[in-house]
């Protein structure tokens, strides 16, 4: 995803990640905050790529891959190895 981020809302995030870094190193309660909600408000972008990526493969239907997987339903049966070990 970070490859699919324009430089501009890359730099964006990248500053208010480095603001909620520095309002932790004043332990500013205040601060902290408010570059937690600006951080929030940039990280935005990726909320919204990400969501109309997963509305285009949804509307794109099953991939050629999904189709040819082999799907194998089997039984199984969990072997405790301890029983063996007390003679």
């Amino acid at each position: 995803m970070g490859d699919k981020i324009g430089d501009d809302d890359r730099k964006n995030i990248e500053t208010a990640i480095e603001a909620v870094e520095e309002a932790m190193k004043l332990d500013d309660k205040e601060a902290i905050d408010a570059a937690t909600t600006k951080l929030t408000e940039a990280a935005q972008v990726i909320y919204q790529q990400a969501a109309a990526e997963a509305e285009a493969g949804e509307q794109a239907g099953p991939t050629a891959e999904a189709a040819t997987d082999d799907v194998v339903d089997a039984e199984f049966e969990e072997v405790d190895e301890s029983k063996g070990d007390e003679k």
